[in-house]
C-alpha cells in the first residue's frame, strides 16, 4: 500500500473523488425515483457528453490499470 500512496496524484485524486461524490448523488437519485432506462434509452445516453467524459475516464482507468497489472506481472516473470 505505500507504494500506491506515493503512484497516486493527490490533485488527480480529489478531482476524481468528487465527480464520484456527483455520480453517486445521480445513482442514489434514479433508484429513488425507480428509473430504469431502456435499452434505447441506454443507448441515446451515449451521446451525451456527461457519458462520454465519464466513459473516457472509465476507460483511461482501466486501461491504466491493465498497463500496471502487465508491468507487475513482466517484472514477477509471469506471461500466463
Amino acid at each position: 500500500m505505500g507504494k500506491l500512496a506515493g503512484a497516486v496524484d493527490p490533485r488527480e485524486l480529489e478531482i476524481l473523488m468528487t465527480a464520484v461524490g456527483g455520480g453517486v448523488k445521480e445513482a442514489a437519485r434514479n433508484v429513488e425515483l425507480g428509473r430504469r432506462p431502456s435499452l434505447p434509452e441506454t443507448l441515446k445516453l451515449l451521446g451525451d457528453p456527461d457519458v462520454q467524459l465519464a466513459l473516457g475516464a472509465a476507460l483511461g482507468l482501466l486501461k491504466g490499470v491493465g498497463a500496471s497489472l502487465r508491468e507487475q506481472r513482466e517484472q514477477q516473470g509471469r506471461t500466463d
